[in-house]
């Protein structure tokens, strides 16, 4: 699952936790969209601080963050793509380029709909 945080007060991971009771879930994040992330808060002033935030809070919830692995040096949505694909996962995204992506390759994706409740495609 690709991390995209919080959104409006509503926690993520419980959210599909609820979801996938009754499977075996693990959550993770390539640590190149970690990277990303200073890049892509461009209103935020302390980047340097969010990107520590996120990293704890990515650390309490028990998500792992993994290397890229032979898809190092593309573009962080195609490495997405290409390792969803390798491990068969669900990717968790709101960036709707990304998820019409996904969808083209066949891929199951979730996001979070306005109020917080994790909508599946």
């Amino acid at each position: 699952l690709q991390f995209t945080g919080e959104r409006k007060g509503v926690d993520l991971l419980s959210s599909l936790a609820r979801v996938f009771e009754d499977k075996k879930v693990e959550f993770i994040v390539l640590s190149s969209c970690i990277d990303e992330i200073p890049a892509s808060s461009v209103k935020v002033k302390n980047k340097i601080a969010l990107r520590n935030i996120i990293l704890s809070w990515i650390k309490s919830n028990f998500v792992s963050v993994v290397e890229e692995g032979g898809v190092s040096g593309l573009p962080v949505d195609e490495q997405v793509l290409k390792k969803a694909r390798e491990l068969r996962a669900i990717v968790c995204t709101n960036d709707s380029g990304l998820r019409k992506r996904l969808k083209l390759a066949g891929l199951q994706v979730i996001c979070l709909s306005r109020n917080g409740k994790p909508v599946f495609y």
